[in-house]
C-alpha cells in the first residue's frame, strides 16, 4: 500500500482519511518517538513523503519489530539503502488499522511521485 505522510506545524502525520472517517482523529495519526525523526531523515527534512509499505513482500528497505507494549510497537531500522543507521522508532496503534497487526517486519520504499 502507498501511505502519504505530511508535516504540519513541525509534526508528522500519516495521511489516513479513511481512518479519520471511521472515527479516528488526526492526533491519532501523529508520528512520534523516533517515527518523526525517521520521516525527517527519509524526506531529507521535507514536509511530505509517500512510502510504499508491505508486511509480506520485501521492498528495498525494512524496519524490524523489537517490542510491543500496551500502546504500540517499537521497531528498528538497522540499515537504510545499505548504510548502517540503527534508528529506533515507535509506532502507534494506527498500525493496527493499516496492517491489522504489528508485523514482525515492515518493508518500505520511498515512492517518487
Amino acid at each position: 500500500m502507498k501511505l502519504p505522510f505530511y508535516k504540519k506545524e513541525g509534526r508528522w502525520y500519516a495521511d489516513l482519511p479513511e481512518y479519520i472517517h471511521a472515527g479516528g482523529t488526526e492526533a491519532d495519526c501523529e508520528m512520534v518517538a523516533g517515527a518523526d525523526t525517521w520521516l525527517d531523515f527519509l524526506s531529507n527534512n521535507g514536509t511530505n513523503i509517500t512510502l510504499e509499505l508491505d508486511h509480506q513482500e520485501p521492498l528495498s528497505n525494512k524496519i524490524t519489530r523489537i517490542g510491543i507494549d500496551d500502546f504500540g510497537a517499537t521497531y528498528i531500522a538497522h540499515e537504510y539503502n545499505e548504510e548502517i543507521v540503527n534508528h529506533v522508532l515507535w509506532i502507534c496503534p494506527v498500525t493496527l488499522f493499516v496492517f491489522g497487526e504489528y508485523p514482525e517486519t515492515i518493508y518500505f520504499q520511498i515512492v517518487n511521485e
